[in-house]
């Protein structure tokens, strides 16, 4: 999808909030979600 759209300015959301995440009564660790997310190939460049 960015590289699709390259002249339009695009960005991620994560939803880190509790409401999400299972509110205050479990723990999760999602940084492995979030640095897979953001090395991931935007394929920009083709």
């Amino acid at each position: 999808m960015f590289g699709a759209m390259r002249k339009t300015p695009l960005m991620i959301e994560f939803q880190i909030t509790q409401e999400y995440l299972g509110f205050s009564n479990h723990l999760v660790y999602l940084a492995s979600l979030f640095k897979e997310c953001l090395n991931s190939d935007t394929y920009s460049d083709g």
